[in-house]
């Protein structure tokens, strides 16, 4: 397989590879693939991230990949900024359609349906830049270290403080034009 020099973590494999049966694929990133990914999404490291991938056709040029990725990060707290470890062990799936020449309109994005097929361009699907996207869609946000607490005198607002300033009254700013008075025309 290339290499594709666009992302950091790249594995493709091409279309004629993947048949009605199933293809399955164990990859891992290495020491510098983990380096860049680490900066690519912000962590103070990334000691592990591999995946088990397998994938078929289920027909009308549609792929299914179905994967399992592990991995351990390290990500700066949202609070103190120290270190906060994480195990991620993700299972997702996914689809891609070689149908590339498919219009907008079919690939309109409903939301109480499923997403649909990723296209797949150049005969080829890069498997490490899907495995670097679960990756950083299953890191935490806000990561947060053990006791780890806002500066004296900060405080966070709880839900019913937020609701009870909603529910407050406020005078309508359009109370002071019912005070001017408009002359009457005489014509």
């Amino acid at each position: 397989m290339q290499s594709n020099d666009n992302v950091e973590f790249s594995r493709l494999i091409t279309l004629d590879k993947i048949s009605m049966t199933e293809t399955g694929r164990h990859v891992a990133a290495d020491a510098a693939e983990r380096a860049a990914l680490a900066t690519r999404f912000d962590l103070l490291g990334l000691d592990r991230l591999e995946a088990d991938l397998r994938l078929r056709r289920t027909g009308a040029k549609v792929i299914r990949l179905d994967g399992h990725l592990s991995a351990d990060v390290v990500q700066s707290c949202v609070v103190s900024l120290k270190p906060v470890p994480a195990k991620l062990e993700v299972d997702f799936e996914m689809f891609f359609s070689e149908d590339v020449g498919a219009t907008e309109a079919d690939l309109t994005v409903e939301y109480d349906h499923d997403d649909p097929p990723e296209p797949v361009q150049g005969g080829q699907i890069d498997l490490g830049e899907v495995v670097a996207e679960q990756l950083g869609l299953n890191l935490d946000p806000y990561p947060r270290a053990a006791g780890a607490a806002l500066p004296g005198g900060w405080q966070t607002t709880t839900e019913a403080e937020l609701e009870a300033v909603r529910k407050e009254e406020k005078p309508n700013p359009f109370e002071v034009l019912k005070q001017i008075k408009t002359p009457k025309r005489e014509d």
